[in-house]
């Protein structure tokens, strides 16, 4: 069963300041980063980011808002909370916009702070993931 429970980014990125303070770290963060939107402008964010080299990773589902057009309701979860709602198909499709958006929008502000951030789709991860790496490494030989 997965635990319903919201990421807390703070939380987690507190620990990781505390319990390497005294280190310069290489940190990759994965996560679909639905709703981080507060935790990007946070200071412990911006302090951690200051010190340490950190990396987002947006873990992206192609297929998560593909549903046939149509009449009718979308029963769709609440991956945070594991709450199930109907929505109208005709509004499902500006949900898709308005998620992909806000991810935009949390990406251009993670590049504003000089965090690198990279999108990989569900089934194309593990090639574009050591594609970015081995380019990462490159660049640091160079």
């Amino acid at each position: 069963r997965l635990d319903r429970s919201k990421t807390d980014f703070e939380r987690a990125f507190r620990f990781f300041s505390e319990k390497y303070a005294d280190n310069q770290c290489f940190l990759v963060v994965v996560s679909d980063f639905i709703g981080v939107e507060d935790f990007v402008d946070s200071q412990i964010l911006k302090d951690v980011a200051t010190n340490h080299e950190v990396v987002f990773i947006f873990l992206d589902d192609p297929t998560e808002f593909s549903i046939p057009r149509g009449p009718g309701y979308v029963e769709i979860e609440d991956m945070e909370t594991g709450k199930r709602f109907e929505i109208p198909r005709r509004k499902f499709e500006t949900l898709n916009l308005d998620v992909r958006r806000r991810r935009k929008v949390v990406r251009e502000n993670l590049n504003n702070l000089g965090i690198d951030c990279m999108v990989l789709e569900y089934g194309k991860q593990f090639q574009r993931l050591s594609r970015i790496f081995m380019a990462r490494q490159e660049s640091f030989r160079a």
